[in-house]
């Protein structure tokens, strides 16, 4: 009786662990995507909390303003450039970053080639008001640079929030000196 017992634990883990694991999305994701390469030769990240960006001193700020910004988590660029690595390696890795920005996923809302930069803004909406994250990618023929944008986004409040953001300010901030060339 006991081996039969055992029998049916040992079945009900197998069973437990196999239900487990197909129910995991085997769908490749953007956040994916940077936490397997942020780490790799060639491959330079950073991330911006939102409590970072700051308002241009005087600008009127209202309280949709400030409330567009707490709806912010942060801002995670990924940057790669050829010069660490082939030009099969720089092919593969943007395939499999095309691969993660499937339509499915993200909604494009701006494209632009000039023949040596590729622009693409895309989104993820949570609801017919809201987004839940903004990806832009800058391809060139020897570097790319991916820029996720995630939090409870209102595409016009973030717009006016955008007008009052004091970029000099963010540059000289101590957090992000080193992270930015200048």
């Amino acid at each position: 009786m006991k081996i039969k017992s055992r029998y049916s634990i040992v079945l009900a883990a197998v069973a437990f662990v196999a239900v487990a694991w197909t129910s995991c999305s085997t769908t490749p994701s953007v956040q994916r995507y940077i936490v397997d390469h942020e780490n790799e030769a060639g491959f330079a990240s950073f991330t911006v909390p939102a409590d970072v960006l700051q308002i241009q001193e005087g600008a009127d700020v209202d309280e949709e303003s400030v409330e567009a910004l707490n709806k912010l988590n942060n801002l995670v660029v990924l940057r790669y450039d050829i010069a660490d690595g082939t030009p099969e390696q720089f092919e593969g890795y943007l395939a499999e970053l095309h691969t993660c920005l499937n339509p499915d996923r993200y909604e494009d809302v701006f494209m632009m080639n000039t023949g040596e930069m590729r622009v693409s803004l895309k989104i993820q909406k949570k609801n017919q008001e809201r987004l839940s994250e903004i990806i832009a990618l800058l391809e060139q023929n020897d570097s790319f640079l991916l820029a996720r944008l995630t939090g409870d986004i209102e595409p016009d409040k973030l717009a006016r929030l955008i007008r009052k953001i004091d970029y000099q300010s963010m540059m000289d901030n101590e957090q992000l000196k080193g992270l930015i060339p200048s």
